[in-house]
């Protein structure tokens, strides 16, 4: 089961997320934005790899703890142009997607 605050708690983006990894056999996720980590973990249930990139050093810390369990979550601290430069070399498998949530949720992380 989705956490309530996966994708930024809309129900309805889950349940699409999902569809599209499943019709296009998306393999790995680059997230930018790590926040609590709830869509990443969401994430994580439906592929292979999550790469999940947060620019705060504080939030970083607290998803990184709470994710470090999660064998197939990969989780950086930086600018995630800086970080995909170096990353996206790396990252192996037919399909790629990019998850980005800029702005637009309020409230207390």
């Amino acid at each position: 089961m989705m956490s309530q605050n996966a994708f930024a708690g809309d129900k309805y983006l889950g349940k699409e997320f999902q569809k599209l990894v499943k019709k296009y056999k998306i393999k790995n996720i680059v997230e930018t934005g790590t926040s609590k980590g709830d869509t990443t973990l969401a994430f994580s249930k439906m592929v292979d790899k999550v790469y999940t990139i947060e620019i705060k050093k504080e939030v970083y810390q607290i998803s990184k703890k709470r994710l470090e369990e999660e064998e197939n979550i990969h989780i950086f601290l930086g600018s995630s142009p800086f970080i995909l430069k170096k990353l996206l070399p790396s990252i192996k498998g037919n399909t790629l997607f990019f998850w980005m949530l800029i702005g637009g949720i309020t409230g207390q992380f």
